[in-house]
């Protein structure tokens, strides 16, 4: 598959997948700051190029997770060498011959690692930043798990393939950039030797920003379009695993439905781990292409990770003014203390998120003051233009403190 060619450049950012604005992790990521550098009006002071694989309109083909394609996976990821950098990538920062070189997947910087080993100080300097919520190796078995629960010893022989090529990426590495210093959070607790690695790291923090929501209704058409018309909507968007919370939110909203019987939960993503309850009231859409209408149908948008990153779909919320309640967990609360009336917080269980939930949901006011802080923060913080320049400002910082002239 043909990738992106580009002229001569001081910065390159390459991911070996395809850039789409309504995904999470590194694609969703390079897709809004591909967008931010588009709406720049003026030059930048670092010439930057993006190399990724060319998008495909062509519906993605469903996931093998059957046994076989578990223990190909293993044994692929076991030798570490297959980790290299295409040819087409290696040609075009060849002939760019960038300072710094970003990699946002732990594949791709190993990849990097292998193709300049033994080149020293001719590489070009190699900036790494993970998108995982914890550990890339313990997060990808887990879904393993999930879906082959029997297949016990072929899963930890990934998560150890994994967590390998994890290591090699952060150690390996020069600068390693955050979204913010609460996203380390839950590396040092899913990573035990993560502590070791910082130590003399260059670490770096830049907040993310994304495009505006796009959606064509407004709350009371979105609320119609559900069937909903009337009703206090309650919703949460993503996977249905422990480590974004699904089983908290559960937990809490069957009780609170009980509590509340005008109260509706509106759930978006693919029920692929944690059962859903069986209530009237409680409708899972499945995967969902208009997360923007999920959105703008909620009363309160509700963000229970029991750890996080900085998560798009949180910014993208605040876009549109939706009222959110997120858990005090990783980037949420950095993004809280950005402008701390923007958001609600509550603490990782279910107990809390019950308590501000109806909080939220029996006070109008409350939800209101939530909304108009929620987009004048994003456009203070978040934006999509906002996190271009703030990248230009820090490649520009970062190259001015590693690469002679």
């Amino acid at each position: 598959m043909p990738v992106d060619t580009s002229p001569r450049a001081d910065h390159a950012i390459f991911i070996d997948w395809t850039l789409n604005l309504r995904s999470g992790g590194a694609s969703g990521y390079l897709a809004n700051l591909r967008a931010g550098l588009d709406l720049l009006e003026t030059p930048p002071r670092v010439a930057i190029e993006m190399l990724s694989r060319r998008a495909s309109w062509a519906p993605a083909a469903p996931a093998d997770h059957s046994v076989q394609a578990l223990h190909h996976t293993v044994h692929w990821y076991e030798r570490i060498e297959n980790l290299m950098l295409s040819g087409d990538y290696a040609s075009r920062i060849a002939a760019m011959a960038p300072k710094s070189l970003h990699a946002h997947t732990a594949t791709d910087m190993v990849g990097a690692l292998q193709h300049y080993s033994g080149q020293g100080p001719q590489r070009p300097l190699l900036i790494y930043t993970s998108h995982s919520p914890e550990s890339w190796g313990k997060e990808v078995a887990d879904q393993w798990r999930v879906r082959l629960p029997d297949q016990r010893d072929a899963c930890a022989r990934l998560e150890r393939a994994l967590r390998a090529i994890e290591a090699k990426a952060f150690r390996g590495s020069d600068v390693w950039i955050f979204p913010c210093a609460e996203a380390l959070d839950a590396y040092l607790e899913t990573v035990p030797e993560f502590h070791v690695w910082m130590q003399d790291r260059d670490i770096r923090f830049m907040p993310t920003g994304t495009l505006p929501l796009q959606t064509t209704l407004d709350p009371d058409a979105a609320k119609s379009a559900f069937g909903l018309t009337g009703a206090t909507v309650v919703s949460f968007i993503g996977r249905h695993v422990p480590v974004k919370g699904y089983d908290l939110f559960r937990d809490a909203m069957m009780r609170l439905l009980h509590r509340h019987p005008g109260l509706v939960v509106l759930v978006a993503g693919a029920a692929d781990g944690i059962a859903p309850p069986d209530h009237p009231r409680w409708i899972e859409l499945g995967w969902f292409d208009r997360p923007g209408d999920v959105l703008m149908a909620s009363d309160l948008f509700v963000l229970p990770n029991r750890r996080t990153y900085y998560d798009l779909v949180l910014l993208e919320a605040l876009s549109v003014g939706v009222p959110v309640l997120a858990t005090d967990t990783g980037g949420n609360r950095a993004v809280h203390a950005l402008d701390p009336a923007s958001l609600m917080l509550a603490a990782p269980d279910a107990e809390a998120l019950e308590i501000r939930i109806e909080e939220a949901i029996t006070n109008p006011d409350r939800r209101g003051g939530l909304s108009r802080a929620a987009t004048a923060a994003y456009a203070r913080h978040h934006s999509a233009e906002v996190f271009a320049q703030r990248y230009i400002d820090l490649i520009a910082q970062i190259q001015s403190d590693h690469c002679p002239p």
